[in-house]
């Protein structure tokens, strides 16, 4: 079977892509242990591809980019993938990923490299790194940096969606990080935030400050032929994922609350009941999106033509309330839908839980 490796490393804004993908290594052990009781004959493998430069699926250029340089993997050449098809065949593997790119980004991207010592940070990182990050804040909105109270929230400076994705960019660019917008709904004052990415990223923020020493030139090595060749992830028997190094001690999690939207389903009950009688919920395009009327031909797609009339849709959700959620109309306008949608979705899923989501306010 195809899948995908987005069943173990998750996906950009692909969430039910990588849903199902991840069903299909599940069902892989679940035909296995039926073959093992005799009630399914053959060998059952499946191969979780990366992303394949000449195939079809792919995310925005924008989005693709920011994978890419977050994860330090590369686009899989077709000869590549054939080759790594033909020796996982070959091997009888039962699941393999497959992926390609540079062998010091994925390791840092996977978690197998040891955490560096910050031992030549300077004794005052915290302040340095404070200032700075205010500084760059400061650039962003146009502000003199000491304007900036490091204890008050963002929003309170101006600060929207678009100077919030800018401040994640230019992080991700400065300190070498991989953090995205959504972190500032957790840390949302510059205080927060300087301790946030201290204890997380100490190690790559202490190398920028960090003089750099004069190093001897060396020829160069010879280019290692296999550094591109395709790798493959095999999870062990006793383990679901092949995603790095994770602590099973200490983890057990309590599911309080839960919340969704979905075609057909404005909540998980409505969604739960619809499964329950097998309702279809992939409908004609509604009239409110679009006339699909007006541009279906499915005899001769192309020339502004398209061969698809059907698909699942969220039901108004053009009926974002902005005041609820204390953003401006212009603001919510600008947003992407999605998002909208998550902060919905947020705010049912505390008021499941049974708390009053004002009161997690400034929390962690």
């Amino acid at each position: 079977m195809f899948s995908s490796t987005a069943a173990i490393l998750g996906d950009f804004g692909q969430c039910d892509y990588a849903l199902a993908s991840r069903f299909m290594d599940s069902y892989r052990g679940f035909r296995e242990q039926l073959a093992e009781k005799k009630l399914r004959s053959g060998r059952t493998a499946v191969i979780d591809w990366h992303l394949w430069k000449d195939g079809g699926m792919h995310l925005s250029a924008q989005g693709e980019a920011l994978y890419m340089a977050s994860s330090g993997l590369g686009y899989l050449e077709s000869a590549e993938g054939v080759r790594s098809f033909e020796e996982i065949l070959s091997r009888r593997y039962g699941q393999t990923m497959v992926i390609t790119g540079d062998p010091a980004g994925m390791e840092r991207f996977f978690g197998t490299t040891p955490a560096e010592s910050p031992a030549s940070a300077p004794a005052d990182l915290e302040g340095v790194f404070g200032n700075d990050i205010r500084e760059l804040a400061a650039s962003i909105i146009k502000l003199e940096p000491q304007k900036l109270d490091m204890e008050e929230t963002l929003g309170d400076f101006g600060f929207d969606s678009i100077s919030l994705k800018t401040l994640a960019d230019q992080l991700n660019s400065r300190y070498n990080l991989n953090v995205s917008p959504a972190l500032f709904f957790k840390h949302p004052s510059l205080k927060s935030l300087e301790r946030h990415l201290l204890e997380k990223y100490r190690a790559p923020i202490s190398r920028i400050y960090v003089p750099k020493q004069p190093t001897a030139i060396s020829p160069p090595a010879a280019k290692d032929s296999r550094a591109r060749f395709p790798r493959a992830f095999r999870p062990s028997k006793n383990s679901s994922s092949a995603s790095g190094n994770v602590e099973q001690a200490g983890c057990d999690i309590a599911i309080i609350g839960a919340g969704g939207i979905f075609p057909g389903s404005w909540e998980l009950d409505e969604f739960w009941n619809n499964l329950c009688a097998g309702k279809d919920l992939i409908t004609e395009v509604p009239a409110e999106r679009w006339d699909w009327r007006a541009i279906y031909d499915d005899s001769n797609p192309g020339d502004r033509k398209q061969s698809v009339r059907w698909g699942g849709f969220i039901s108004d959700v053009d009926t974002f309330d902005g005041r609820f959620f204390n953003i401006s109309p212009r603001e919510a306008e600008l947003m992407d839908p999605q998002n909208r949608l998550f902060l919905e979705v947020c705010w049912k899923t505390i008021e499941d839980a049974g708390y009053d989501a004002s009161s997690l306010a400034g929390s962690k």
